[in-house]
């Protein structure tokens, strides 16, 4: 799958993760976002330089499985997705800051 078509991008990553431990890792210069399942460590790579504008050090990646949940008597599952945890050069954190809020 190509990256440059902006709509298959949009398709891949699903948004940011906002949560306590993510703002105590960005002040550490590691964001932490959500992609689909099928996404590599490389194409998660070359999306943050198009996306965001900033060169990643390093990227770790995490598979979330699906959970199941009861609502009302009826049993549903929630998707499962792949977070990300991409460490951010030192003159690219103040970049990631002002997008986060």
């Amino acid at each position: 799958m190509k990256l440059t078509n902006s709509e298959n991008i949009t398709k891949l990553f699903k948004g940011m993760v906002f949560s306590e431990k993510s703002f105590k890792l960005l002040d550490m210069g590691v964001i932490s976002l959500i992609f689909a399942k099928h996404v590599n460590k490389i194409m998660i790579r070359e999306m943050c330089k198009n996306i965001f504008g900033i060169s990643p050090v390093s990227v770790n990646t995490c598979n979330v499985k699906p959970k199941t949940k009861h609502y009302k008597g009826v049993k549903g599952v929630r998707k499962g997705f792949k977070k990300a945890f991409i460490k951010v050069a030192p003159e690219d954190i103040n970049k990631i800051k002002e997008v986060a809020e």
